[in-house]
């Protein structure tokens, strides 16, 4: 066995080890450079993992044999150069996104990049079986939208609300729709789609999403606010997703910012989403309308969070940058704790929330500013209402693709006992 300080050792790259009996995870830290790389040459691969030119040129054959990579000729200082660059085509992957009125459906490439897509509505406490009944179809159609062949897709991952029990692969205490509650929702989708499944919380899947393709890509450590129907944190640390003993890490939406602010669902007062979320934020607002004296009362009230972004009343704005600063309060105490490298902000609200609470967190995130050790830059995605579906998708793909501590803990066993921990 490989020692586990090899992880450790040097750059976050320099992974790769000349053993023979790690062949295979030798193949997973090349390709992933690769695909990061868009195109790198052999001896740029050997310099970056520290591998021998040779068992890079080895490695590079029996990827190009498995046509998981392709060869290109580029022009190199007057002549001309062989570079290895990924094969969009040499995996796909179904991304699942569940949330309280939809369940979407992504096929996504190798890339990063989806190829074809479909969606349901879920009504109201509709149950779960009602819903997984249609999911078949949704990914026949996103298969047949992308003219790709079954025999192709690697997996299917679940980025699913928490609180989650990963281990059972069962969701917990879902506030909504309520009737989720204890659902074994990874057997279910195995048991009607036939695949392999990976499920997660759905703001980790996203964070590996932004990490496989994004603007996470390349940070070794970064926090990741998905910001949609609620507020949600993904953890990258050290190149991997950290997830908890439970799995349920960054469950942020119920921490306490206002000990005297309204009661939430969860029993507790003045919860972080109930400042920062769709909901939250409409409701504050209304509580604005309602307490403005009669002689200036706010023209135009909001009904929909777009208009609250576009409205010219500061009232209306002072309840963003209310929102903006619970949430900047918490971002600057994980960062106390963890001391990322980055913070991204993604999910569906971003293009509409993404510039005011950006700002609050970066002007927050000076309070930790030191001579020699900036504070972590603010990021936003670019990924919109896809984050989720890539992100779920990426969890099959970097389970397959990416170089991860287990993976390196399984080169001793033999080689039909490792395959059996891919899709």
């Amino acid at each position: 066995m490989v020692p586990h300080m090899a992880l450790r050792e040097g750059s976050p790259r320099e992974w790769g080890t000349n053993l023979a009996r790690v062949k295979d995870y030798n193949e997973v830290v090349v390709l992933d450079l690769v695909r990061s790389s868009g195109s790198i040459g052999r001896p740029a691969i050997a310099a970056a993992t520290g591998l021998t030119l040779q068992t890079v040129s080895n490695i590079a054959r029996r990827l190009l044999a498995a046509e998981t990579v392709v060869e290109d000729a580029v022009d190199g200082s007057g002549r001309l150069k062989r570079a290895l660059r990924i094969d969009p085509d040499a995996g796909y992957a179904i991304g699942i996104q569940l949330v309280r009125s939809s369940l979407a459906v992504g096929l996504v490439d190798l890339a990063g990049d989806i190829r074809g897509r479909a969606t349901t509505a879920i009504e109201h406490d509709e149950a779960p079986d009602r819903v997984l009944a249609r999911l078949p179809g949704l990914v026949g159609d996103a298969v047949a939208a992308a003219g790709v062949p079954r025999e192709r897709v690697l997996g299917a991952g679940i980025g699913a609300p928490g609180p989650l029990d990963l281990h059972e692969g069962r969701l917990l205490n879902v506030l909504h729709p309520r009737s989720w509650t204890h659902f074994p929702l990874a057997s279910a989708v195995a048991d009607v789609l036939g695949l392999r499944v990976i499920m997660d919380n759905d703001a980790t899947a996203a964070a590996l999403g932004e990490r496989w393709r994004g603007v996470g890509e390349g940070a070794e450590s970064f926090v990741y606010l998905y910001i949609g129907d609620g507020i949600g944190g993904g953890l990258v640390l050290d190149g991997q997703a950290y997830r908890g003993l439970r799995g349920n890490t960054g469950e942020i939406s119920h921490i306490q910012v206002d000990a005297a602010g309204p009661p939430c669902e969860c029993g507790s007062n003045g919860c972080l989403a109930l400042f920062t979320d769709a909901a939250g934020l409409l409701r504050e607002a209304a509580r604005a309308v309602l307490e403005a004296p009669a002689n200036r009362p706010v023209e135009d009230a909001p009904v929909t969070l777009e208009e609250l972004v576009a409205h010219p009343d500061p009232r209306m704005a002072a309840v963003l940058d209310r929102g903006g600063e619970h949430l900047a309060r918490v971002v600057v105490e994980c960062c106390r704790i963890l001391d990322p490298e980055l913070i991204v902000l993604g999910g569906p609200l971003v293009p509409l929330l993404g510039g005011p609470f950006g700002a609050a967190i970066t002007h927050g995130l000076r309070s930790i500013d030191e001579p020699g050790a900036p504070p972590p830059r603010v990021e936003l995605s670019t990924s919109g209402s896809d984050a989720g579906v890539i992100g779920a998708a990426t969890l099959v793909l970097h389970d397959v693709f990416a170089p991860t501590a287990r993976k390196l803990s399984l080169v001793s066993l033999p080689h039909s006992q490792s395959e059996s921990h891919a899709v």
